[in-house]
This record gives C-alpha cells, sequence and structure tokens, in this order.
C-alpha cells in the first residue's frame, strides 16, 4: 500500500524501498484488486482494511480515493458485521461457549470503537442499512439517535 500511496502522489517510485518496482502507463492496481485476495478469509480482510485505514488513512486519504471506488470504513464496518453474525449464528446452533462470548464481546466492543472513531468518515443511512442487514439491533438503535429518528 505504501508503495502505491507514494506513486499517487509523486507520479513515480522514488523510496529506496520501491524505486524498483514500475507501473506502465495504462496499468492500474485497486485496493478492490487487493480486497479480493481475502474474499473467503473475512478475519484477514479486517486485519488489512484496519492496516490500511489506521496507517494510511488520515494522511493520506486523497490518494486512498484515487485508490479505489469503494469506501473503506463502510467495508471494515461490514467485516466486523458479518463476523459478529457469524459468531451469533453459531451460538444458536451450538451450545454457548465461553471463547465465541468473548470473541463476540470484542467485535461488539471493535463495532463501537469504530462508530466513535470514524463516525464523519461513513454515510450514516448507509451504515443503518449495513446494521439492519447484520442483525445489529444495538447498532440500529445508536445509529437512529444519531440521525434524529424516531
Amino acid at each position: 500500500m505504501g508503495a502505491l500511496i507514494e506513486y499517487k502522489k509523486q507520479k513515480k517510485f522514488t523510496s529506496d524501498a520501491y524505486k524498483h518496482y514500475e507501473l506502465k502507463e495504462k496499468q492500474r492496481i485497486r485496493i478492490e484488486d487487493i480486497i479480493q485476495i481475502f474474499v473467503d478469509d473475512i478475519p484477514q480482510m479486517k486485519e488489512f482494511l484496519q492496516y490500511v485505514i489506521e496507517t494510511y488513512g488520515s494522511q493520506n486519504e486523497a490518494q486512498l480515493k484515487e485508490l479505489t471506488a469503494l469506501n473503506l470504513y463502510h467495508r471494515l464496518l461490514e467485516c466486523y458485521l458479518y463476523l459478529n453474525q457469524n459468531i451469533s449464528l453459531q451460538q444458536t446452533s451450538t451450545s454457548l461457549n465461553k471463547y465465541m462470548t468473548i470473541e463476540q464481546e470484542k467485535i461488539t466492543k471493535d463495532i463501537n470503537t469504530f462508530i466513535e472513531r470514524y463516525d464523519s468518515k461513513v454515510d450514516k443511512p448507509y451504515v443503518l442499512f449495513l446494521f439492519q442487514i447484520y442483525n445489529y439491533s444495538e447498532g440500529v438503535q445508536g445509529c437512529c439517535e444519531r440521525l434524529d429518528l424516531k
């Protein structure tokens, strides 16, 4: 990601770590191309998106927007919600065990932290839509309050 951001900023690879890289005039690498690697591994996709957002999100926002048509914040939230829903489904199909409860509490905390930290980076009606699709009632309630919906 660092190489792609450098290329977007300077139109070439200049740092020692990336100067041997080359992109042809018509070549494009987009973040959604990289995300496809993680299609069957949502926890890894979550880790990748967290890394990109936390490492490059605030200081290279313009370059990130050039590298993707996706809202990375929405995609990260969707990863959290998918993982949360998956654990909920596993809990209903098996006996409730301590590990699943701890894992779900961690994901719920991650979702709440995400909402607090990136509230200005997300489209709230879309977030409400995601909360509804993933049956995350706590999020629906909080989002409705932030949108002044009754």
